[in-house]
């Protein structure tokens, strides 16, 4: 008996080591990307063996996989209750930059295949317009480095349309829908793999990004939370393999101003922020098998409410539900449970299990209630399974807006460069000097490129290509809307922006009479000036010209 007891030990040990710290696949790490060999991505039992576990749980069920293995991927759900999901990380791309999109119907359970994007992306930033729309930005391309487009998608048609480029490119931001229907990119890496501060704006009604006054510190994988009150609070971040970031600051799009929202307990990075019901915000886990979580207060910009889960988290999702309760699932080493946060009481609790652990997915909450598990990485690989949790959820608490304490926001340390909000129209300028090579003449073809700085001079309905190339803006001229100059009145052109994907919009362009200096408009990465309409004034639109220049912004600072 003695060697048969001594046998089963020996052979429950062989059982344990063979079982113990599974590796995950071996995917190279490049730039900000995380080492997937490192031991936080590696799962340990022994974390949190005290767990926490609710009185009700709640089961996964298998739904209908996606056409794409994805990671790194951004995730909206539409008006109808669809679900889109555009880019990522995928194995069967080059350098695993997707330009796939498809779209989940919960009604089926089935993804379904829309346009792809002109561009592929993966660490990618999405957010709905207020129109409906959705609108996707920068992310690692195929050449495996940041890149400065974006592009709209229309769920009415499926199609993607550019807008104009950013003025810097961005990778690993988040993106903020404002309330007045422009959208915020924030923060990132740049096509150097280098950390920024900028933060851009994007407004449709002019297609164009306008870069405003930057971050206090150089931010990638933080987090950006919309307040119920209208201004943005910015958290943590850091590259995963640290130095890892405490302090959090808030914007304010009445005023244009950057404040200090004080310092976290601890630094974070690839953790979650999520709005609460009452406004106060819950910030959870990060790098570093951060097992805590604490609450901003933004009435009094205060932190408090440290609470502690049942095991770490990073590279995880989290989902607030309609009685206030948050639920967080997965994570850095394929975490495979589910766990949910109680305002009322503090505590977490364990509520279930995932059929399979992932990290880097994405997550959202169906109108019937599920939660929707999309993708990711697994121990073995990228992922295109998807899956459906549901749990009880209690009635619906009604969001509230919190007061401020004017003497506790008084407190908060300003950003000395702060300037501003600029308006939701393209900047035109009539004052600035600049110096722009001869004139050339439009030679009539119907591909007509130069470089920028050049300016053309051309007739109706034709179009120029500025810089050369596909990353190139097509200016058109298409209609002599007044001329008024010979009674001392101004003289309005409208000219047509395109990409060679498609269009970008209009701009109306106007010069006064007596005018010597160009005009300008600012459109995010370019601006176009115009120097002339010819003749003074013009009497036959047929008859018109227009000498426009295409040129980087960044000369008019």
């Amino acid at each position: 008996m003695k060697i048969l007891a001594l046998t089963l030990l020996f052979a429950l040990v062989l059982i344990s080591v063979s079982c113990g710290g599974g590796g995950d696949s071996n995917e190279a790490s490049t730039g900000s990307e995380t080492d997937v060999s490192s031991d936080e991505n590696r799962f340990d039992p022994s974390a949190g063996t005290e767990k926490e576990v609710a009185a009700t749980t709640g089961t996964s069920a298998p739904v209908g996989d996606m056409g794409e293995q994805r990671a790194w991927f951004p995730a909206v759900v539409l008006d109808d209750g669809r679900v889109l999901v555009a880019g990522g990380k995928s194995p069967k791309w080059a350098a695993g930059a997707a330009d796939t999109a498809e779209v989940y119907n919960p009604n089926s359970n089935v993804w379904e295949w829309t346009e792809a994007m002109t561009d592929a992306r993966f660490q990618n930033a999405m957010a709905k317009l207020p129109d409906g729309r959705v609108i996707v930005a920068g992310g690692r391309s195929i050449e495996n480095r940041a890149i400065d487009t974006a592009e709209i998608w229309d769920p009415e048609t499926g199609l993607w349309t550019p807008t104009l480029p950013m003025n810097q490119a961005h990778e690993t931001m988040p993106m903020v829908s404002l309330g007045d229907g422009r959208v915020m990119v924030i923060g990132g890496a740049d096509d150097t793999y280098a950390p920024v501060t900028t933060v851009e704006v994007y407004d449709p009604a002019t297609n164009g990004w306008v870069e405003i006054d930057p971050m206090s510190e150089k931010r990638i994988w933080h987090t950006a939370t919309l307040l119920s009150d209208g201004r943005i609070l910015v958290t943590g971040g850091g590259k995963p393999d640290g130095p890892w970031i405490k302090t959090a600051e808030i914007f304010d799009p009445e005023s244009g101003l950057w404040s200090s929202a004080g310092e976290m307990s601890v630094s974070r990075a690839q953790h979650t922020a999520t709005l609460l019901k009452d406004g106060r915000v819950l910030v959870v886990g990060g790098r570093g098998k951060r097992m805590t979580a604490e609450i901003y207060d933004p009435s009094n910009n205060t932190w408090g409410s440290k609470s502690d889960l049942n095991i770490p988290r990073a590279e995880h999702i989290a989902e607030l539900l309609p009685d206030g309760r948050v639920i967080v699932a997965g994570g850095t080493g394929s975490r495979d449970n589910l766990e949910i946060y109680d305002p009322a009481t503090t505590i977490w609790a364990i509520v279930g299990d995932m059929l399979m652990g992932r990290y880097r997915f994405n997550s959202a909450l169906l109108n019937d209630g599920r939660i929707l598990i999309i993708g990711g990485q697994a121990l073995d690989g990228i992922l295109a399974a998807t899956e459906a949790f549901t749990l009880d959820i209690g009635e619906e608490i009604e969001a509230t807006i919190l007061s401020i304490d004017e003497s506790a926001a008084a407190e908060a340390t300003p950003i000395p460069t702060a300037t501003p909000m600029p308006t939701p129209t393209p900047d035109v300028l009539t004052t600035v000097d600049l110096e722009f090579k001869p004139t050339v003449d439009h030679d009539g073809s119907s591909n007509f490129h130069v470089a920028t700085e050049i300016p053309v001079r051309m007739g109706l309905t034709q179009k120029m290509n500025s810089p050369t190339g596909i990353n190139g803006i097509i200016v058109q001229f298409t209609e002599l809307i007044e001329d008024n100059r010979a009674t001392g009145g101004v003289a309005t052109v409208r000219l047509e922006l395109f990409t060679p994907a498609g269009p970008l919009g209009g701009a109306e362009m106007s010069l006064e009479s007596g005018q010597t200096k160009p005009s300008y408009k600012k459109f995010g990465k370019y601006s176009l000036g115009l120097l002339s309409i010819e003749p003074d004034p013009v009497t036959t639109a047929e008859d018109a010209k227009v000498t426009v220049v295409v040129f980087l912004s960044s000369l008019l600072r």
